[in-house]
């Protein structure tokens, strides 16, 4: 219920279905020393479970933006190696380190209550950061955005998955250089 009253900050109207949540975690990247950002970590559903997938590698960076105070201070206490950040999640690129390549990128902000132009930058920022064969997977569930996610992105995939409300999966990866 919590969700409901807080659904214009978060976009959320419940927790994010488990079968969302381990595809999320199987696009994770293979690299051994991989750096994860998370847009919008909330009370670290996805979290937990990227973490759980990131335990094999001795080394990985995992940077969970979050605006809510009380959740971002919750996300230390998933795992030690989490570095939580209390700010808006669009100015993600303003706290990672000057030509820091990223490996993944996961967002489940509320993209349809903001403005499109700061959507439009976010999309920007993340697809410049990212590493050749990096990827950035955005969980979402208003139907509408794949057109202006796509444009930003083309050739990902965006798979659905039937809930109330059905939930959608776009799964993006940057072209290696050849």
């Amino acid at each position: 219920m919590s969700y409901i009253f807080n659904i214009i900050r978060t976009g959320a109207v419940r927790t994010t279905p488990k079968n969302v949540i381990q595809q999320i975690a199987k696009n994770i990247s293979a690299n051994q020393a991989p750096i994860v950002i998370e847009l919008g970590a909330g009370k670290g559903e996805i979290t937990a479970a990227v973490i759980n997938s990131l335990q094999s590698k001795e080394e990985f960076q995992y940077y969970a933006f979050e605006i809510s105070k009380p959740q971002c201070n919750n996300l230390k206490n998933i795992h030690n190696r989490i570095k939580p950040i209390c700010e808006d999640a669009l100015k993600f690129r303003s706290f990672i380190p000057t030509n820091t390549k990223v490996d993944t990128i996961i967002s489940s902000l509320p993209l349809s209550f903001l403005p499109k132009a700061d959507v439009d930058q976010m999309l920007v920022d993340a697809k410049n950061c990212l590493m050749p064969g990096g990827k950035i997977v955005i969980v979402f569930t208003a139907p509408w955005l794949a057109f202006q996610l796509k444009r930003f992105l083309p050739n990902c995939t965006i798979s659905t998955f039937l809930s109330f409300p059905p939930y959608l999966l776009l799964t993006y990866e940057k072209p290696s250089v050849s």
